[in-house]
Order: structure tokens, then sequence, then C-alpha cells
């Protein structure tokens, strides 16, 4: 799969951006890193659920006054986008927290388009969807 940045839309602004790269599939659980610009770094996970409480935790840690302060750096050598091999590639622009879960946009591999996801479950269940898992974990995703 041939992608660009430009193809997958890369997001700027709202609460905060988290970039996800899938690496392998094993029975119905999704393993692979995710990035945040913020934070700089890569972070494993072993399934969605896993990654998500890691990214929730990191992006309720920010505050108003630090994503103000704080200039997210997008770089290609440290970030998940340059990970090879790669199944898929999800970026979410979280817009806001409301109701104690996120709100915001998702654009992926191999797609120009942006899906709006009104929840964190909803948002799982696209992935999921994306990736043709059916079988879907739901730890506590609210």
């Amino acid at each position: 799969m041939n992608e660009s940045k430009k193809d997958i839309g890369f997001l700027s602004g709202g609460i905060g951006t988290i970039f996800i790269s899938v690496t392998k599939i094993v029975e119905n659980k999704v393993c692979g890193y995710f990035y945040s610009p913020f934070y700089r770094k890569l972070i494993y996970f072993e399934n969605f659920a896993q990654m998500y409480i890691m990214a929730d935790t990191l992006v309720r840690k920010l505050t108003k006054e630090e994503r103000a302060y704080l200039k997210p750096v997008i770089n290609p050598e440290k970030n998940c986008y340059s990970i090879k091999p790669k199944i898929y590639f999800f970026a979410l622009n979280i817009l806001s927290l409301e109701d104690n879960t996120w709100h915001g946009i998702m654009s992926y591999s191999g797609c120009k388009q942006k899906t709006y996801f009104k929840n964190s479950k909803e948002m799982l269940k696209k992935m999921n969807a994306l990736l043709g898992i059916t079988n879907i974990e739901d730890p506590e995703v609210k």
C-alpha cells in the first residue's frame, strides 16, 4: 500500500492528535504503535483497548495551558508513519473530551475522506471494521 502524508490527511488542532500504526493482527487482537506529537515517542500496544487507555491517559494529562504552549512535533523518523511493515495507519484528531469520552475526526490509510466519531466506542468500532475485525474487545472504553 503506497501512502503519502497527504493521502491520510495529517490533522492539526483540537485536544490532541494521535497517529496509530497497526503492525499485526493476532486472533482479532490488533498490535502496533501509537505516537503523540506532544510526547514525541512511540508507544507499543497489544490491543486497541490498551492503546485507547494509554492514549487517553496521555491526552488528559495535558492541560489547556500545556497544549497552548507546547508545539507538537511530527518527526517522520520517530513517528509511527515510518514504521515498516505496517498493515494500516490511522490519524486521530481529538476535538473534545466531553462526557468522559473522545469526540473527533479520523483519517486512515488509502482514504482521503475524514470520518467523524462521537465517542470512543464508535471510534474503536470503526477502526476494527476497517481492519475486518468483528469480535471487538470492549473493556472500560466509554
